[in-house]
């Protein structure tokens, strides 16, 4: 992913302090809205198909159910609790990216699996031992595990950028 700057835009001769308090104040909240996009997007990745910040396949893959089961909500719980096989995740990822895509700014977003068995994919079978082995640690573990290094990422490509963001 390449992230742009924009070139300046000259201000309009009189401009006063409150307008471009203002006008700084949209350009500060339009970088922080692309900034929620894309974690939301590699947030996303990482638990449906895998990245570097959780399990490197994302969620395990027999029919592919689980995979297609990840449903997200903005603000709230999703309540769409259909699920279709989906062994790429490819349809889940296009569903998933659209709402991302248009979540305004500052409101959550959730993301929930379905399938009912979900549960044992993350967390095993107790004594057990782990229910599948291509995620014996989990699939949404990992991915919180890793939250705070991938903000951090993303924070460092939009600085690379040129945008100056700062993360406290």
């Amino acid at each position: 992913m390449t992230i742009r700057r924009k070139p300046n835009v000259p201000l309009a001769p009189g401009t006063t302090a409150q307008q471009l308090m203002g006008l700084l104040m949209e350009r500060q909240t339009m970088i922080l809205h692309a900034i929620q996009t894309q974690v939301g997007l590699r947030i996303l990745q990482a638990l449906v198909v895998g990245n570097e910040f959780g399990n490197p396949t994302g969620t395990p893959v027999r029919t592919g159910f689980a995979r297609g089961s990840w449903h997200l909500g903005v603000g709230t719980l999703p309540t769409d609790e259909g699920s279709d096989e989906d062994p790429s995740g490819a349809a889940t990822m296009a569903r998933g990216a659209a709402v991302v895509a248009t979540a305004p700014f500052a409101l959550p977003i959730h993301y929930a699996n379905w399938a009912p068995y979900f549960y044992y994919l993350e967390y095993g079978r107790g004594q057990h031992g782990p229910w599948s082995a291509q995620a014996p640690a989990g699939v949404v573990r990992i991915v919180v595990a890793n939250f705070k290094k991938l903000v951090e990422d993303v924070v460092s490509e939009f600085r690379a950028a040129g945008f100056p963001v700062q993360v406290t």
